[in-house]
């Protein structure tokens, strides 16, 4: 269990003080509320430190204080570049790039970050005129 939760706590911390999806009725909200005293609302079946847990937390290694700067951390880094890539080179392509594909992936997922702008429309655009797609 120790193991596990070392890493993957840090990761959900900065998500405690939010309201999630609430319903189970067929109807569901989502609210996104943010709601510093949420946790309290569970020490009767987690017991009373459950309201001490930390909202600071890491990502990727390094300390994030809340939601928005672990969204903005996610989001700047190279393994949310590469994994948007690899989502469309997938469905693009059928499979994920072989080892000849390599080094145009990787240019695509770096230009991604900068010379596209995280716009999707640019990457598609690229990814279309590869040699791996069939543009020599």
């Amino acid at each position: 269990c120790a193991r596990c939760h070392s890493t993957l706590d840090p990761l959900t911390y900065p998500f405690s003080r939010y309201e999630g999806i609430q319903g189970g009725t067929g109807s569901f909200r989502i609210p996104f509320r943010y709601n510093s005293t949420r946790l309290n609302a569970f020490t009767e079946t987690d017991g009373p430190l459950i309201a001490d847990a930390p909202e600071e937390g890491r990502l990727f290694g390094r300390p994030v204080a809340d939601l928005v700067e672990w969204a903005r951390v996610a989001a700047d880094s190279d393994a949310y570049a590469r994994a948007t890539v690899l989502d469309y080179w997938k469905l693009m392509m059928g499979e994920s790039p072989r080892p000849e594909e390599q080094a145009e992936f990787d240019t695509l997922w770096h230009e991604l970050m900068t010379t596209h702008e995280y716009r999707v429309e640019r990457l598609l655009h690229a990814l279309i005129e590869t040699e791996a797609y069939g543009v020599p």
